[in-house]
């Protein structure tokens, strides 16, 4: 966004003029369009503070636009001793913008790049607006300022997000792409057509501050698509989840089966499913209390955690009920994992303010048959594996069927 000043030409060759719209009525319209979004992004920042970071950091850059663009009107009244001023408040908006994604992203802020580009900003567009006055020497710079501004922005959005938030980070991204080649082509410009009176000159100018209109509403727009969407996924992500384990609920254990149901259906291979119940729950909330009870719940699901792979799904499916679904994992092998859990959960013990406090679990397994891809009766046969399991009594590994092997 260089608010650098724009000399009316003297006319094309053959003694005519062209017309063009009053460039400082548009930059004016532009910046109260800016203030305004940037209002509108603060407060939306507000509503959402306790969700996520960014959103006022991208108002402050987007106020630091609308003050360049008004500033700039001033330097076109006559008042060029000021021209370096809308560059620099232009730069501190860039810089907002960093932070903010840097805070979105939850990154550390990048404090170096944009102190550099502050520092680097400033003695430039001084030395070319003060002592060394050049209208080009300070577009080149300001323009190359934007590039690399671009290029941060571009290394801020590489992060992996859920779908349901690419659609934000693939705006910016086009808009740090399509903005780095703008001010690219008015560099290449500048060199080629540097007369500054010319009627090509205003022409050049005029596209560019029309174009820094639609970035900035488009900016303006991208930081609402990011705030939407991030809530949006983390409303989805709660209607999966078990708040208080971390792990899936039952709804979103139910699409992870049907997930890997359909790949299933494009390629076979061995999945077993544990059904897992804490043994005599209602008496552990009785003894130790609801806060004792939910830190066993936890510490359970710590545990589930550190013995499962990144590719399985385990979840709670209500109170002390779990479920843990094995990918390419046999019935047999499904039982080495129940196991290794019932051991690891018998020898845990809990510290609380009633006192130690220990716990076991009842495991029912059962294996998907070979080359069929119902698991939802899988998730049935475990469940009836684990009734089994706590008739046999507590502490016990039970295989759908109803077979009870020992415990080792």
């Amino acid at each position: 966004m260089d608010m650098g000043g724009v000399p009316v030409g003297q006319g094309l060759p053959g003694g005519r003029r062209m017309s063009y719209p009053d460039i400082s009525t548009l930059i004016l319209a532009e910046s109260l369009m800016l203030l305004q979004l940037a209002a509108l992004v603060f407060v939306t920042g507000i509503r959402v503070q306790g969700v996520m970071q960014g959103p006022r950091a991208w108002s402050i850059g987007l106020l630091a636009y609308a003050l360049a663009e008004f500033s700039f009107t001033i330097v076109l009244k006559g008042s060029p001793q000021a021209a370096f001023l809308p560059d620099l408040l232009a730069t501190i908006g860039c810089g907002a913008f960093i932070i903010g994604l840097d805070d979105f992203a939850d990154r550390p802020r990048r404090w170096p790049l944009i102190m550099t580009m502050l520092g680097v900003h400033v003695v430039s567009l001084y030395a070319f607006s003060v002592l060394w006055p050049s209208y080009h020497a300070r577009l080149m710079v300001f323009s190359a300022m934007q590039v690399i501004f671009c290029a941060a922005v571009l290394i801020s959005l590489t992060m992996r997000v859920q779908p349901q938030r690419r659609l934000g980070l693939s705006l910016f991204r086009s808009l740090a792409y399509g903005w780095s080649v703008i001010n690219m082509l008015r560099m290449a410009l500048a060199l080629v057509f540097p007369l500054e009176g010319s009627e090509l000159h205003h022409l050049r100018e005029l596209i560019f501050y029309v174009l820094v209109l639609f970035f900035g509403i488009w900016l303006a727009l991208g930081c609402l698509l990011l705030i939407h969407e991030r809530i949006a996924s983390d409303l989805l992500y709660a209607t999966k989840m078990d708040l208080l384990t971390n792990c899936l609920n039952r709804r979103g254990f139910t699409e992870a089966l049907q997930l890997e149901k359909r790949r299933l259906v494009r390629s076979w291979m061995p999945t077993s499913i544990l059904a897992i119940e804490i043994d005599l729950f209602a008496e552990l909330v009785d003894k130790h209390g609801q806060e004792s009870a939910d830190e066993a719940l936890m510490q359970f699901a710590k545990v589930v955690r550190e013995e499962l792979r990144d590719v399985d799904g385990f979840a709670r499916m209500g109170g002390e009920s779990f479920a843990v679904l094995l990918l390419d994992a046999d019935r047999a092998g499904a039982h080495k994992v129940a196991e290794r859990l019932r051991r690891r959960v018998e020898d845990l013990v809990l510290y609380t303010a009633s006192g130690p406090l220990w716990f076991t679990v009842s495991i029912g397994v059962a294996g998907l048959p070979p080359v069929t891809f119902e698991l939802e009766n899988t998730l049935e046969e475990a469940q009836q594996a684990l009734i089994a399991a706590k008739q046999a009594g507590c502490n016990v590994v039970a295989l759908a069927e109803g077979r009870l092997p020992a415990n080792a």
